[in-house]
């Protein structure tokens, strides 16, 4: 099935052409696009037109050294929503974790993230088999291991980086990768573990869950945020910290009888006890890991009134005891 989502690549476009000298009327029309696409906040693009922007934005620059131009400027320019909620986090590993999550907002792109005991790697795949440019796929690797420099003050020096064509390497761009870089499906860089448990300096947790909800309500908006699980979700994320929550109460609150919101979430292949448990699973998660709060506290704020009830239901989510999850590496 194809991809009818619209990326909002207006900002992008004139930051880049900005950063390239180019004409920003010359790139839209290599697209097809009106020079009056610019002045519009709402107008997006497909998939396709997003990725023919980045083969305009070549085509058009006479810059041999464009990835490293585009790909070092990033982190260090206005900053997207989604970036926001990495350079909160507390480390890289994080970081890439909501990402993850948050990458389509921003573009037709998977964030693949993969880990043995040793490296984290992290891979490039575009929405709908789409091809990726090769000037995005070296700049999308710049641009993450700028991330990484950037946000932990460290030089961080991955252990090997993959292109899909790596022929048009520059010797420049190979000093500043400062690694191997091979011939891989997709474009991806791979950190060693100990480089993506490095701390970011800017790490707020506080601001993260300011941004993660905007970032989530945006999420819910582009791939079916209108599903009635993830109304019930939302609901429940502002109920529960205020005590005991019934299908009853978020029903109502969702100006819905009881009986048309069981309906509506078995058509959803689900039920009002799962999506609550899994609501509860996930805020478990972010107090005892994120907030660093104790069980006793979390279980409070998940609307239980005996600690030791939460305790056993937690296990039964996780596997795992309070203690363990607070520090084990969720994946």
């Amino acid at each position: 099935m194809s991809n009818s989502r619209q990326y909002n690549i207006a900002a992008h476009v004139r930051q880049t052409c900005n950063i390239l000298g180019l004409s920003p009327a010359r790139v839209l029309a290599r697209c097809g696009l009106d020079a009056g696409f610019l002045d519009s906040t709402d107008t997006g693009v497909d998939a396709s037109t997003y990725f023919a922007l980045w083969t305009a934005f070549a085509t058009e620059s006479e810059d041999s050294e464009l990835p490293l131009t585009l790909g070092c400027g990033v982190s260090h320019g206005p900053f997207q929503p989604a970036l926001l909620a990495f350079s909160a986090s507390p480390d890289i590993y994080t970081g890439l974790k909501r990402l993850a999550v948050f990458k389509p907002l921003c573009a037709p792109i998977r964030l693949e993230l993969s880990e043995t005991d040793t490296c984290f790697s992290a891979a490039f795949a575009t929405e709908d088999d789409h091809t990726m440019p090769t000037v995005m796929a070296m700049t999308e690797v710049i641009f993450f291991l700028d991330l990484a420099r950037t946000f932990t003050a460290h030089y961080v020096v991955p252990q090997v980086i993959h292109l899909p064509d790596p022929t048009h390497v520059t010797p420049a761009y190979r000093d500043y990768i400062g690694a191997p870089i091979e011939k891989g499906r997709l474009p991806g860089i791979i950190f060693t573990m100990e480089d993506a448990r490095r701390p970011l300096i800017s790490a707020d947790t506080d601001f993260y869950r300011i941004v993660e909800q905007d970032l989530l309500v945006k999420l819910e908006n582009l791939t079916g945020g209108n599903q009635i699980s993830n109304r019930v979700r939302r609901v429940l994320t502002e109920m529960l910290p205020a005590g005991t929550v019934s299908a009853g109460q978020v029903s109502a609150r969702l100006g819905v009888s009881k009986r048309s919101l069981q309906r509506k979430l078995r058509d959803e292949s689900t039920s009002f006890q799962a999506v609550l448990n899994e609501t509860r699973a996930s805020l478990a998660l972010t107090y005892l890991r994120d907030q660093k709060l104790s069980a006793e506290e979390t279980s409070h704020l998940l609307a239980y009134r005996d600690p030791n009830s939460f305790y056993r239901a937690f296990q039964v989510w996780t596997g795992m005891t309070p203690a363990e999850a607070r520090n084990a590496p969720i994946n």
